[in-house]
This record gives C-alpha cells, structure tokens and sequence, in this order.
C-alpha cells in the first residue's frame, strides 16, 4: 500500500495543520472541520475524534473506518495486496 486513499464521496482527509496533536483533519465535502484522526499509543493504534455537533452516515462511517485502518496496516507495516 504506496499511497492513502484520502479523498471519499462526501469526506476527506488532509495533513493537520490546525493542531500539532493530530495528524490528519476530516473535513466535509464542503470544507468544515469535522474532526481529526491521531495515533494512540496505549491501543496502538489510530483513533478519530469528532468535533462536538458533528454528524455522520452510515457511509461516512465506513469511509471513517476504511482510512483508519489503511493508517493502521501502513503503521504496522503490513502489506495489504
């Protein structure tokens, strides 16, 4: 897996520059900032954290779960092919 697919139907991922905390923001189709995606070290593993008053489908869910865990299998080194 050489490149992350951050670009969804209704979402997308970009490299945070909003907060050093976090790694990647999620923003909507239309450019808000919906929340942001940072690496646990307890669980190991990467998390999203939504902006309060957010919303999400069922697909965004997906697409959520999808990009997290491409982070975590390229994190871990894992080929996925």
């Amino acid at each position: 897996m050489s490149e992350l697919k951050t670009d969804y139907a209704h979402i997308k991922f970009r490299v945070c520059t909003i907060d050093p905390g976090f790694e990647w923001t999620c923003f909507s189709r239309s450019g808000h900032v919906l929340g942001f995606v940072a690496y646990n070290r307890e669980w190991r593993e990467y998390e999203y954290c939504p902006n309060p008053g957010t919303a999400y489908t069922h697909q965004c869910h997906d697409d959520i779960a999808d990009f997290l865990e491409q982070l975590n299998i390229k994190k871990k080194g894992i080929k996925n092919e």
